[in-house]
């Protein structure tokens, strides 16, 4: 199954914690869209900026233990706690799996948020149409 998920840091070396998150999930990536710097969206004020990056999974954990798999790297990487509006050492969200689309109260598919956050839509578009070239 395909998923795309979101990679963002805003804490500490951020281009250190994107690359150990890839590297903890290698088994499953299979492309990685180009690093970008954005201005934090929804932060208090003086948040620092983030580090954002979408990856492509291959993978056959239903969409629930893949959730559970990206909260273990984040906790390997320091992050604590799961609130909103946090700065973070390293964020991993679903973006889309294949074409589910589902609501619990754990987990929205696609993100609830992709459409609100351009500049993942972008980096989403980029990296399908890069694999389309490629193929």
């Amino acid at each position: 199954m395909k998923a795309y998920i979101s990679l963002g840091s805003n804490l500490g070396d951020r281009m250190l914690y994107i690359r150990k998150a890839l590297d903890l999930l290698s088994p499953y990536v299979k492309a990685v869209s180009p690093v970008i710097e954005t201005a934090p969206v929804d932060m208090p004020a003086g948040a620092s900026r983030f580090l954002n990056a979408v990856a492509e999974l291959d993978t056959d954990l239903p969409p629930d233990k893949l959730l559970d798999l990206l909260e273990s790297v984040e906790e390997k990487l320091g992050r604590s706690g799961k609130g909103e509006c946090q700065s973070r050492t390293i964020d991993l969200d679903i973006l889309q799996y294949e074409d589910v689309e589902q609501t619990t109260p754990r987990l929205t598919i696609p993100h609830h948020k992709l459409k609100k956050r351009e500049f993942l839509c972008q980096l989403l578009r980029k990296l399908k149409k890069e694999k389309v070239k490629a193929n």
